[in-house]
């Protein structure tokens, strides 16, 4: 939930990627929404869903970024 806000700001970084981690229950619908988004956005092919498995993928996956968000709607 609030990707949509992301996905808008990331034209604005042309050097800065996208990935979203999926750690919850598998929803290929909300997957292809939000690359389906990010394709609009012109930004597709800067964009990546993977699911993390458990807590400790969550982590090594948060350990590598540079930034990390988590976007809200509220």
């Amino acid at each position: 939930r609030g990707v949509e806000h992301v996905i808008a700001a990331l034209p604005a970084v042309p050097s800065a990627e996208l990935l979203v981690l999926d750690a919850g229950v598998p929803d290929g619908a909300a997957v292809r929404q939000v690359l389906a988004r990010a394709r609009r956005s012109g930004v597709g092919e800067r964009t990546r869903v993977v699911r993390a498995a458990d807590d400790t993928a969550v982590a090594a996956w948060l350990a590598s970024a540079d930034v990390a968000v988590c976007p809200s709607p509220y």
